[in-house]
């Protein structure tokens, strides 16, 4: 016996098959997602009748999908065929703080399962799952597909929300008079430093679709931040804005195998000065770490890139002309590695 269910052991092959239907469980959240079904029921239950013909969809269908869901305490199911929110729903919501919508939406797309599903063929290929499924590399592709990039973005926005309390918290950035933020997306970081530190000044730096898109809307866009943000086009393998005290990334450097992650400090190093500070902002691979682990294969499946751990870290940054100088923990699943120019 190897894991439990409400008290009770659970015979392993009955724990195989559980973790097999939790995929079935990703897509139906997925298709909850782009229907708004959790919008459509936060005032109130509804009946699967009504929420069919609301959202265009087959009333039978709809009914197992949302039965599934509410199995798993995703929604509530009612008496006479109605579903109703449960505190888990309310984070399937559009526009609501903490939101995880765009993050369930891209889990579940096509377009991105066909690369997750590559784990085997990228174990004896050594490519990752857009190159086998796209014959691109994913941020490739997105440059070309606009709403899959959208949906991206939005979904590293939902997990800023978890991560960013949590660094702005723990971190102290009173030391810094300038940072920018590498690769930032839509700015949602950047923001919270600086709502947190009046004195500092950030740059947010990221490819032309994301700077547009983040000076359109984005957090950055705040009347209580004028004067003190610029938005900035490029690619971080070729050159970042120099001069600044301190450059963070969150969420970046596991994107990129070795080879690229060391390039990536390369021209950070570039950039920086002696002594001022490297922030990388990532899960760290450690002992018990599940979701780290898990994460990894995503990847390696999407991007082909590499979740770390510690003394991995360390070596990167001491092959780029940096050492490591701390880890800061903050309970939330990022880490802040501090690395110093040398």
């Amino acid at each position: 016996m190897s894991d439990t269910n409400e008290g009770r052991a659970v015979p392993p092959p009955v724990m195989i098959m559980n973790h097999i239907h939790g995929m079935m469980l990703t897509f139906a959240m997925r298709a909850a997602a782009e229907l708004e079904i959790a919008d459509l029921v936060a005032g109130g239950p509804r009946s699967v009748e009504e929420l069919a013909r609301v959202t265009g969809t087959q009333e039978r269908a709809l009914y197992r999908i949302l039965r599934a869901l509410a199995g798993a305490g995703i929604f509530a199911e009612l008496p006479e065929r109605r579903f109703g929110p449960t505190p888990t729903s309310h984070f399937l919501r559009k526009d609501v703080p903490g939101s995880l919508r765009d993050w369930v939406r891209l889990a579940g797309a096509d377009w991105n399962v066909a690369a997750l599903c590559s784990v085997l063929d990228c174990a004896r290929t050594g490519k990752d799952g857009y190159e086998l499924s796209k014959g691109m590399r994913m941020f490739d592709w997105f440059e070309q597909h606009a709403e899959a990039r959208q949906i991206f973005d939005g979904s590293m926005t939902d997990v800023s929300s978890l991560t960013v309390p949590a660094i702005v918290a723990t971190y102290d950035f009173s030391r810094i008079e300038r940072i920018v933020d590498v690769a930032g997306g839509h700015g949602a970081l950047l923001a919270a430093i600086l709502e947190a530190n009046p004195g500092l000044s950030g740059t947010l730096f990221d490819v032309p679709s994301v700077i547009r898109g983040a000076r359109a809307s984005g957090p950055l866009t705040s009347p209580g931040l004028a004067g003190r943000v610029a938005f900035v086009e490029g690619d971080f393998f070729q050159a970042i804005p120099p001069g600044h005290d301190a450059y963070i990334m969150k969420w970046i450097v596991h994107d990129w195998n070795d080879e690229e992650a060391r390039r990536l400090f390369r021209v950070c190093r570039q950039a920086m000065d002696k002594g001022k500070r490297l922030l990388v902002a990532e899960t760290i691979v450690e002992e018990g770490n599940l979701d780290a682990k898990v994460m990894d294969l995503a990847m390696m499946s999407a991007t082909g890139g590499i979740e770390r751990t510690e003394a991995e870290f360390r070596a990167l940054f001491e092959a780029t002309g940096f050492t490591l100088a701390r880890v800061v923990r903050n309970g939330s699943p990022m880490s802040v590695l501090e690395a110093v120019a040398v």
